[in-house]
């Protein structure tokens, strides 16, 4: 018995190989013998979305690629949020399911569920071909120490897609800003595997000069996954 960490439904827990997992008003949690309970939405906003929007959870497992699925509220069309515990990430999905749904039931390799009372649906984790509008906000970087301050000099993109010549924006906010202070368009070319983009200081809207800290935002549309961002900077030395 875990006091605070309770949930409404039986539907809102599912057993994985990593444990036993469930999802709340107040996060997403993990357990299991040897670590006991760990929040795998640690480092997102309980007072945010899309954590706040957790209202009537239903929770699901995806064993082909180790994948948590919490569709935030069961009773009516919602978002969904996929963790990933290969790369330890968050995934929201807008308006995926359409009506209200049942709980979610693991089929050898398949996750299933049934929506407005007619409908059998599965997940399916393929990357979209369809030209819908998408964003990626990075976390805020410090580079492990957030009282230096630090130059960038460039930034590098891992990236592919099957999208052909579609303008990417990436932002930059500095020092915990919420407003973006600069912001940069490009076009990332078709690329199945490993496409790059180098993005220098000079090419944002103001140069992103010197910093504590760094956090990026990339927004475009059509179907695209970024599978690295390298960041290359210098510190700034200060006389004694």
């Amino acid at each position: 018995t875990h006091n605070g960490l309770g949930i409404d439904k039986p539907s809102a827990v599912v057993k994985t190989e990593f444990g036993v997992c469930w999802a709340r008003k107040t996060g997403i949690y993990a357990w299991s013998p040897t670590q006991g309970i760990v929040e795998l939405s640690a480092k997102m906003d309980k007072n945010l979305a899309p954590i706040s929007e957790i209202t009537n959870p239903v929770v699901g497992y995806y064993p082909p690629d180790s994948q948590l699925l919490v569709i935030k509220n069961c009773g009516a069309g919602s978002d969904l949020l996929v963790y990933d515990f290969t790369t330890k990430s968050f995934t929201e999905c807008s308006s995926y399911t359409g009506d209200a749904i049942t709980n979610m039931q693991n089929n050898a390799d398949n996750c299933v569920w049934v929506e407005d009372d007619t409908a059998l649906k599965r997940y399916l984790p393929i990357q979209s071909t369809s030209s819908v509008s998408w964003d990626f906000t990075t976390k805020d970087f410090d580079f492990g120490n957030s009282g230096v301050t630090k130059k960038i000099l460039k930034i590098i993109v891992s990236y592919s897609t099957a999208a052909s010549g579609v303008s990417v924006t990436v932002s930059y906010f500095k020092d915990g800003e919420t407003t973006a202070d600069g912001s940069f368009a490009s076009t990332w070319s078709t690329a199945s595997r490993g496409g790059i983009i180098n993005i220098s200081g000079g090419d944002f809207d103001n140069p992103i000069g010197f910093c504590s800290s760094l956090k990026l935002k990339f927004a475009g549309s059509g179907s695209y996954k970024i599978n690295d961002v390298t960041i290359i900077y210098r510190t700034r030395m200060k006389p004694p």
